[in-house]
């Protein structure tokens, strides 16, 4: 129920029109680093899927054989793995993202939306990126923006901690901020501090 900053929406229904036109199953990359925003916008993709009428699996550990079972599925569904880079990298002697490749090709039965968040874009299979018969979109979140941050604050903050915006929004031209660094400094604006 909170207020959503940034572009999401926008994203989220660029996903999901594709996804309804495409006569195979779509995948989708969203890259950045931490507290930016990957992971809400693929919780609204699922929503949105959900209200459509699409069921969201969320697959959040490798077990061997996944790709297997995944591409079993002939009902149109959408596929969330967060933070695959992690989640599927290299473990002993397997290689978790290389058994997903052929799922991600998008010929298996069944249309399927893959989509799948990375923290650290080079830690993917190099099969995977600039590849879009598997992954058609890739899309990057940066660092909120200056009027992102301003906005933000503006939401949480009472009137009289409204001089404390510059200086937020100054600090971060210089050290990047993400929005989990900005609730933090929030709620610390919000007890009486200065920033």
């Amino acid at each position: 129920t909170e207020k959503i900053y940034g572009v999401h929406e926008s994203k989220v229904a660029k996903i999901l029109n594709s996804f309804k036109i495409f006569e195979r199953s779509l995948g989708v990359i969203l890259s950045g680093d931490k507290g930016i925003g990957k992971s809400i916008c693929a919780k609204l993709v699922s929503q949105r899927s959900v209200e459509a009428g699409y069921p969201t699996l969320i697959v959040n550990s490798y077990v061997p054989g996944i790709a297997d079972y995944l591409t079993s599925i002939t009902q149109e569904v959408v596929v969330f793995f967060d933070e695959f880079d992690k989640t599927f990298g290299a473990k002993d002697e397997s290689r978790p993202q290389e058994e997903m490749l052929t799922l991600f090709d998008g010929l298996s039965q069944g249309k399927k939306l893959f989509i799948i968040t990375c923290n650290e874009i080079h830690r993917l299979n190099e099969f995977l990126v600039n590849r879009p018969g598997r992954f058609h979109y890739h899309l990057r979140f940066d660092y909120p923006t200056a009027e992102e941050i301003t906005e933000y604050l503006k939401d949480k903050l009472p009137e009289f901690a409204y001089d404390e915006i510059s200086k937020v929004v100054d600090f971060s031209a210089k050290v990047k901020i993400n929005y989990d660094c900005l609730r933090a400094i929030t709620f610390e604006l919000n007890q009486g501090s200065s920033f």
